[in-house]
């Protein structure tokens, strides 16, 4: 079992339909216990200001509170922490008019924001940096410009939530982003496609951090992010930040894991529920474990849905516990509420939210059955939510031919008397 950080370089590189996997890549493998600390410039715009009281002192304390959020979720996933530089109140701007910034601009702000932290900060004074304009801006960066002088400055963001602000910092810290859909936002927004096809893995808008959750109708999953990484976004995370300026102090945290999983292909039929397990989940320091899995499969974007033979099928689910007094764990494709309710066959849609006047408002199930032949492959992830985490793979080939399973006999039942008894 690899425990290391630079361990998750093994789960990197991958082949669509590939037949057959090395043994490491069903090794867990996972983060060291190291805690990464970044310097952290964030300017704010005057309209950012004027929204957070007016004072210098206000914004400051408004961006302390966003970065405290932030810092809670990093802490969690990647064991990083960001730090805001001593002399923030020279980047706190009070009037709009004169501040060197074009407010509602992403693409002005963050070339604006490289060149005044550049002047005023100084680039021996800050690993990492942004601006945070005023409501609704949304946010944009530079994907791993953390630790470059050329590009460290380059993102911006509402400021107002944790979410937009943790995923711009997350491409900053070298993640993409994670979905699948060119609906809405997805699409054709600021300049160029949302969607990047080596990394969208997530169905519809995704849910997680670096997804667009809520921002492509029809094809939300949900109205809002989770505040976690994606396990593909963990392993990008995990190669940029290697060898980067960031101090490092050792914490003694241990990574969890669990036991190889079966492979190389494992065989299913199509259109046929199915769950995946994992056993001999552990931590070494005792920590509370959770656990997810998750789809791994790149394909053709979306719309339409449904399965292609290549496009991811099943939605992210936020990180759960361990069942009490196990080692094991699971997660059931689609989710048992479908299988029972559905006779195996999910709804496309369910109600996530009602709108201003009690509309309600559709969100898609993200849980489609394999219906062609085609490999599928799934990534487990361990959580001590100290940063330690452990991941392994397995992959699946659905056969249409084989598809669905059913119990062809006895049938009809030949035995009616209550009571009455059957050999099967």
């Amino acid at each position: 079992m690899l425990r290391h950080r630079r361990g998750l370089r093994a789960a990197q590189t991958r082949r669509v339909g590939e037949a057959l996997c090395s043994a490491k890549r069903h090794n867990s493998a996972g983060f060291d216990g190291n805690l990464h600390t970044y310097r952290l410039a964030i300017a704010a715009t005057g309209e950012y200001t004027a929204a957070q009281g007016g004072t210098v002192a206000s914004a400051l304390s408004a961006i302390t509170t966003t970065i405290n959020g932030v810092n809670a979720i990093y802490a969690q996933e990647i064991s990083v922490r960001l730090t805001l530089i001593g002399n923030e109140n020279s980047i706190i701007y009070t009037d709009g008019t004169t501040d060197p910034y074009t407010s509602g601009n992403l693409n002005s702000l963050i070339g604006e924001n490289q060149s005044n932290l550049q002047s005023v900060i100084g680039d021996d004074n800050y690993d990492l940096g942004q601006v945070f304009d005023g409501p609704n801006v949304g946010g944009l960066a530079n994907i791993g410009g953390v630790c470059d002088n050329a590009r460290k400055g380059k993102g911006a963001s509402t400021g107002n939530f944790v979410d937009i602000t943790a995923h711009e910092l997350g491409h900053q810290l070298g993640a993409h982003h994670i979905f699948n859909s060119t609906s809405g936002f997805c699409g054709n927004f600021n300049g160029g496609s949302q969607r990047n096809g080596p990394t969208a893995y997530e169905v519809g808008s995704g849910s997680t951090l670096m997804s667009y959750a809520g921002g492509c109708s029809p094809e939300d999953l949900q109205l809002g992010r989770d505040n976690y990484f994606n396990g593909e976004n963990l392993i990008e995370l995990d190669l940029h930040l290697a060898g980067s300026c960031d101090a490092e102090s050792d914490t003694g945290n241990r990574a969890p894991g669990f036991q190889p999983l079966p492979g190389p292909v494992i065989d299913i039929p199509s259109r046929t529920p199915f769950t995946l397990t994992a056993t001999g989940a552990n931590d070494p320091d005792g920590d509370a474990i959770t656990y997810t899995w998750e789809e791994d499969d790149m394909g053709t974007a979306s719309p339409p849905e449904g399965d292609d033979g290549s496009r991811p099928l099943f939605r992210p689910i936020a990180p759960a516990p361990l069942p009490a007094n196990t080692s094991t764990f699971s997660r059931t494709f689609p989710q048992l509420q479908y299988i029972l309710a559905n006779a195996n066959n999910p709804p496309a849609t369910y109600v996530c939210a009602s709108d201003a006047v009690g509309n309600p408002i559709n969100c898609l199930t993200g849980e489609t059955l394999p219906t062609t032949t085609r490999f599928l492959r799934f990534r487990a992830t361990v959580r001590d939510n100290r940063g330690g985490i452990g991941q392994g793979i397995v992959d699946l080939q659905s056969h249409a031919a084989a598809g669905p399973f059913v119990v062809t006999d006895p049938n009809p039942r030949p035995c009616g008397p209550l009571g009455c008894g059957e050999v099967v």
